[in-house]
């Protein structure tokens, strides 16, 4: 790695506890990652909007109540140190719950030509 540093970009990702502890597990971590870039949880209502994005590319289309109750999922489940954010992370389960159903045929009313429902 030392020939290369010029070269080579290493990105490890995590929460900030875990991270920290990860760099100071092994010294020469610490001056091996010397930049650090934090960004702040999503709200909701921003998880929403991208869970909607992932849902589009699956040809899903979401109705208000759709985003009321996704939005009360998403609450329910929020890590309690952030009080009021989450990470995407959390949008893997009910996106996968929608492509099950609509696999299974679930849905029990007339779809568009083209559309998909959530």
């Amino acid at each position: 790695m030392e020939d290369n540093r010029d070269r080579l970009v290493v990105i490890a990702a995590g929460y900030p506890e875990p991270m920290k502890h990860f760099v100071e597990s092994n010294p020469g971590l610490e001056s091996r990652f010397t930049q650090f870039f934090r960004f702040e949880d999503c709200t909701p209502v921003e998880l929403c909007r991208i869970f909607e994005s992932f849902a589009s590319q699956q040809q899903y289309l979401m109705d208000a109540e759709a985003r009321a109750r996704l939005i009360v999922y998403l609450r329910t489940r929020m890590r309690p140190a952030t009080r009021g954010s989450a990470t995407v992370g959390l949008l893997g389960t009910p996106l996968k719950m929608c492509l099950r159903a609509k696999r299974g045929g679930l849905c029990v009313y007339p779809i568009p030509r083209g559309k998909t429902c959530v």
